[in-house]
């Protein structure tokens, strides 16, 4: 099993947009074979920085999420706006017990 850490930058002007495009990736990723879960996490020092972990069964089925065309379509709005600071950090880590 594993945890994918992504980090979203988001810009003040689309704050609201950027967290509703993150709950609509989410919507549609749980209907992947080995989603287990994600939580949407907004940082206290930095209301910007929104934290998404998700867990999967295993880094293959994570993969398949995230190269689909799904994924891409639901993204398709953030590569063509400003809707982040910067390009997301993705952490994928084991889950050990």
């Amino acid at each position: 099993m594993i945890t994918v850490i992504s980090r979203h930058y988001c810009t003040r002007q689309n704050l609201d947009a950027s967290i509703r495009l993150l709950h609509d990736a989410a919507e549609i990723q749980s209907t992947f074979k080995g989603y287990i879960s994600r939580q949407t996490l907004q940082s206290h020092t930095s209301h910007l920085e929104v934290i998404t972990l998700t867990s999967w069964e295993s880094k293959e089925d994570q993969q398949v999420w995230f190269h689909s065309q799904e994924r891409q379509k639901v993204s398709e709005p953030t590569t063509k706006g400003s809707f982040w600071e910067k390009p997301p950090e993705h952490e994928l880590l084991e889950i050990l017990g």
